[in-house]
């Protein structure tokens, strides 16, 4: 499974009726400390005020699964007052990120990956660190200082952070090498 497909990175903002869906279940939540903030989310004439339009775009490139976890948090996370619209977002995506490997995790995986025998997710761990392998030279990470290979996997990882990264591949490793198909 790629990451692509978990945190779609979408351009389009949230069709209208999501938005609203999203602005009553706040509205019900917080009633007038939403409202005050950010008004009923549709102007009269029937289309979205400029905060429901800044939500709908923020929102992207968040699922609908990443939204009912948001839901689901608001209650401990922000029990008094409502969230931001970054904030609602962050925590949207937290349960999806909480896997992901850090920076120091990664480079710790990638400096000891030749010593690991096996399959590829057996050495990388983590999709994140079999991708990021990929794009930095191995050789330098390997033979560097800590610091240093981690200033040659930091660019790397920030990069994949933002555009996400494939999944292992299905195949096993032994079978892709000789040409075996899955």
């Amino acid at each position: 499974m790629s990451v692509k497909s978990k945190i779609p990175l979408s351009t389009e903002p949230l069709d209208e009726e999501l938005i609203a869906l999203i602005w009553r279940r706040m509205i019900i939540l917080y009633d007038n400390k939403f409202t005050s903030k950010l008004g009923f989310g549709v102007n009269p004439d029937g289309f979205l005020t400029e905060a429901a339009t800044v939500w709908s775009e923020e929102l992207s490139d968040v699922t609908l699964t990443d939204l009912q976890y948001g839901f689901s948090q608001l209650r401990s996370a922000y029990p008094e007052w409502p969230p931001s619209v970054l904030e609602f977002r962050k925590l949207c995506l937290s349960k999806t990120m909480s896997d992901v490997p850090t920076l120091d995790e990664v480079v710790s995986i990638l400096v000891t990956a030749s010593i690991r025998t096996g399959s590829l997710a057996n050495r990388y761990k983590h999709p994140l660190a079999l991708a990021v392998s990929q794009s930095v030279e191995m050789f330098s990470v390997r033979t560097a200082n800590a610091a240093g290979a981690k200033a040659i996997i930091k660019p790397v990882y920030e990069k994949l952070l933002i555009v996400g990264w494939d999944g292992f591949p299905d195949a096993p490793e032994h079978q892709r090498a000789i040409g075996v198909q899955a």
